[in-house]
């Protein structure tokens, strides 16, 4: 669906944020609507409410201003937990809504506090909402933020989160992977029908694709092989097939096209890469000879070092560790194991006293914004410096990494231009000075917990360098260009809500 037809369905809606909070055992807090209100009378339902001019389309912050104007919590007793995929809910000629669910967790023992918008409230279980007279699809808005701890879906989201070994496009495999292990289960007599089904997939897909929002791999795959399938298994929300197994075949089936895909369009990224590279070689005496610096560990660049060896290249290459977790180590390991004429490991400091050592500095990338390239921290340091020194500066990547921003932002139709970076704990960086004996626990705040005399270690894993400091982007098609990304940007809106909205 083209993005301009995607705005107009989208914004032809009333948008209304619904907002879950969850007590203990798997409960859920309801509401009773009074008199008072002007539809659904005495109907349950979690704390909602229509979005405003004056919200920006900030739908986690009319959903916090919700829950304190109807329920008296504030933003301090709660924890937010993670949104769900929006829901689009029609109920009679004239009620078109665009429901975008959250979740969130109670820190408070007190009694919610109600408004006039409602007469009751009390916490109910999944099932007990079934008995109950609710507004329209309440169980169904539910289950979109609602992923059971333990569950094969959140076991696969914990895999993604927690992974510090690969890069993006690695991760938009092994996310694809999961998604392959969520639709082969065996167990689907919990779901009446095609469309239920559907329906829990593609919400997988979504809370997929929201682990690390800052690696665009990972959701434009899942978006990709969703918007490939769903129109073959869907038609306006109705099943275009008779039972669940084709529905999975279907899926499969596009899950695998996508993974074959990406290994191709990593194959010619890699193939293309060598092909600059070696023509910045010097030669002398017969050898081609060059001399790179790079930083982290990355795997395009990694089969980019190995194929110019294979290629009679002879390389020197300078390695930044990556603090905090020192992947870089790693790759100067691999580097080393592969043939490279000289391997030098360097601390982060010590960048910019090596980088006018090197022709080229080299690094891939996790994603591509409208204005720069995402990659692990240290990334803009570099590229500044090579562009002092007069270095190269060599960008690898392909049009998969681009990113209209975290799909949440781009299906609710928020914008924002501010980077957001992946922030991890701070224990990762503070625990070598702890066992150097330079702090003890207590000085540093974990966790955001701070006492009167701890320090804040901040643990920030990627950051966003201007396309400006690239002298060169490579894609699997050639030279990329920035307005070739911006292009690809705004057509992912329209595979982003084919793949999880319509």
């Amino acid at each position: 669906m083209a993005s301009t037809n995607a705005h107009i369905l989208r914004y032809s809606r009333r948008h209304v944020v619904t907002a879950f909070i969850r007590g203990l055992h798997s409960t859920y807090l309801l509401v009773q609507r009074s008199d008072a209100v002007g539809s659904y009378t005495a109907f349950w339902g979690g704390v909602s409410g229509g979005m405003e001019h004056t919200d920006r389309g900030d739908t986690l912050g009319r959903a916090y201003l919700e829950i304190e104007e109807e329920v008296g919590y504030t933003k301090n007793e709660l924890a937010f937990v993670r949104h769900g995929r929006p829901l689009l809910v029609d109920d009679g000629p004239s009620r078109h809504f665009w429901v975008q669910p959250f979740l969130f967790d109670l820190h408070s023992a007190r009694e919610p506090r109600l408004n006039w918008e409602n007469v009751h409230a009390r916490f109910y279980t999944r099932d007990e909402m079934k008995t109950l007279q609710t507004v329209p699809l309440l169980v169904e808005t539910l289950d979109r933020v609602a992923v059971t701890e333990n569950t094969l879906v959140e076991q696969s989201c914990q895999v993604l989160q927690d992974d510090r070994d690969h890069g993006a496009a690695e991760l938009c495999l092994i996310a694809l992977e999961e998604l392959r292990k969520i639709v082969s289960q065996d167990s689907v007599e919990e779901f009446v029908g095609v469309e239920a089904y559907m329906s829990y997939v593609r919400n997988a897909a979504w809370h997929l694709a929201s682990t690390r929002e800052n690696m665009a791999p990972i959701a434009n795959g899942l978006a990709l092989a969703l918007a490939d399938a769903v129109p073959k298994i869907l038609r306006n929300g109705v099943s275009l097939l008779h039972d669940i197994g084709s529905a999975k075949t279907v899926v499969l089936e596009s899950i695998e096209e996508q993974e074959h895909a990406l290994r191709t369009r990593n194959d010619a990224l890699i193939e293309q890469s060598c092909r600059v590279i070696e023509s910045l070689a010097t030669r002398h005496d017969g050898t081609s000879k060059i001399s790179i610096m790079t930083l982290s560990l990355s795997s395009t660049v990694t089969r980019v070092i190995q194929g110019l060896i294979d290629g009679g290249i002879v390389v020197d290459i300078t390695v930044c560790e990556s603090r905090p977790l020192c992947e870089g180590v790693v790759a100067a390991k691999q580097f080393h194991a592969m043939g490279a004429e000289t391997v030098t490991l360097i601390t982060d400091a010590q960048l910019a006293s090596y980088i006018e050592k090197s022709d080229i500095a080299l690094c891939g990338a996790d994603s591509l914004t409208a204005r720069g390239f995402v990659n692990k921290v240290g990334t803009h340091t570099m590229a500044l410096h090579a562009r002092q020194a007069k270095t190269k500066m060599i960008v690898l990547s392909d049009l998969m990494k681009a990113s209209p921003g975290p799909v949440f932002n781009v299906v609710s139709g928020k914008e924002t231009n501010e980077f957001q970076s992946e922030e991890k704990g701070p224990e990762e960086v503070s625990d070598v000075w702890m066992t150097m004996g330079l702090l003890d626990k207590e000085d540093v705040a974990i966790h955001g917990v701070h006492s009167g005399r701890s320090l804040n270690v901040c643990n920030s894993y990627f950051e966003e360098t201007p396309y400006e400091l690239a002298d060169v982007i490579i894609s699997h098609q050639g030279i990329l260009r920035s307005k070739d990304i911006q292009e690809y940007i705004q057509e992912l809106e329209g595979i982003y809500l084919s793949a999880f909205v319509w």
